[in-house]
């Protein structure tokens, strides 16, 4: 998805590097990628991100490279605008089986070029802003004369569909609808190719216990869909160098921390300290929060022992039920790594599942 590759992109264009981005913009029926999914191309060689993998990406890869030939054939496009193309793949079973893949719809997969230069920096860089500061907002991408090779326009717009940056919408243009959509999508019923990607904070997830489980985890969450804060009063565990993708390292006491954080309904919290004590000491803040995902390290008989302490200081089962422990899908894992993976699996598996948002009031609730 954009806001993944969102850092990389804007630190692309600070150091004056084009930036060509393929991103899925329609599917029917069963595909490798979903709407949204985006990769980008650098002038490197070096690609971030997927729209399938197979010989779909390799087609798209193959148009990145003519639409940069013509750029360069044609002295470039405009700075602010770029070229793009429309691909349209085919998957029924022939087709699929074609292109080394077992799917049943059809693809469609957007490649356009980002020039590098001051419009479209700036206009990138507040849509990092706005991520990075849980504003909402929406990239529309407009392209006119696909599926040929044409120019496209882009900007940011806000929930009522003004133009946050780029460039303003023309005279008589009717604006977007209200509101932001909660998927990425082509806007239907509009003249011009408008593909509009909603760019929305990413949801926390909060560490607390910064040792060797606490690290492993980190590691492997760095390319997932969260914002990674660690917390641990240990200095010598709580080291930025040793967690180099958190967006926050906290040095401080775990159940303090969770006390004060900013922990909303759509975060997930694990409890990866030193001790059974720490990790009681830790849930029972954390079970004062909203937060839509708890888990906790340690075996069955460490959850009874915790669970029995909670229920003397006044917490009910509706509580305790929301509390996962064993933390980690049961997939016999025994070292760290292998404990580290399957939490998270369990952490995609909570991410992708669909689930009604609880009522207000039901969560957060403390012991009398």
């Amino acid at each position: 998805m954009l806001h993944t590759l969102l850092p990389t992109l804007v630190r692309s264009l600070e150091h004056g590097d084009p930036v060509i981005r393929a991103v899925v913009c329609a599917v029917r029926g069963s595909a490798p990628a979903g709407v949204g999914s985006s990769m980008l191309f650098f002038p490197d060689g070096r690609t971030l991100g997927s729209v399938g993998g197979g010989q779909v990406e390799e087609a798209t890869r193959l148009a990145a490279r003519r639409l940069v030939d013509l750029d360069r054939a044609e002295a470039g496009a405009s700075p602010a605008q770029g070229r793009a193309q429309l691909l349209h793949f085919d998957l029924d079973q022939d087709a699929a089986a074609a292109h080394g893949m077992i799917c049943g719809g059809s693809v469609g997969i957007l490649v356009e070029t980002i020039p590098a230069g001051p419009e479209n920096l700036s206009l990138f860089q507040a849509v990092l802003e706005r991520l990075e500061s849980g504003q909402p907002c929406a990239l529309v991408t407009e392209c006119t004369g696909l599926p040929e090779t044409e120019t496209c326009m882009r900007r940011l717009v806000g929930p009522s569909g003004e133009v946050l940056a780029g460039p303003d919408w023309p005279q008589g243009t009717a604006p977007l609808p209200q509101g932001l959509p909660e998927r990425p999508g082509l806007l239907e019923g509009t003249a011009p190719f408008l593909f509009v990607e909603p760019v929305r904070p990413l949801p926390g997830l909060f560490i607390f216990g910064a040792g060797h489980v606490g690290q492993a985890v980190a590691r492997l969450v760095a390319g997932l869909e969260f914002s990674l804060t660690v917390v641990d009063d240990r200095p010598e565990y709580a080291d930025p160098a040793l967690l180099p993708r958190a967006a926050a390292v906290l040095v401080e006491h775990p159940a303090l921390a969770c006390g004060h954080l900013d922990i909303g309904p759509e975060d997930f919290l694990l409890i990866l300290t030193r001790g059974h004590a720490l990790d009681q000491e830790v849930l029972a803040q954390a079970l004062a929060t909203p937060a839509r995902f708890i888990g906790m390290i340690g075996s069955r008989r460490k959850r009874e022992a915790v669970f029995q302490i909670l229920t003397d200081q006044g917490f009910g089962p509706a509580d305790l039920s929301r509390v996962r422990c064993p933390v980690g899908l049961d997939i016999g894992a025994k070292t760290i790594e292998e404990i580290a993976v399957s939490i998270a699996a369990q952490l995609v598996a909570e991410l992708h599942k669909p689930r009604q948002r609880p009522a207000p009031g039901e969560y957060g609730r403390s012991p009398d």
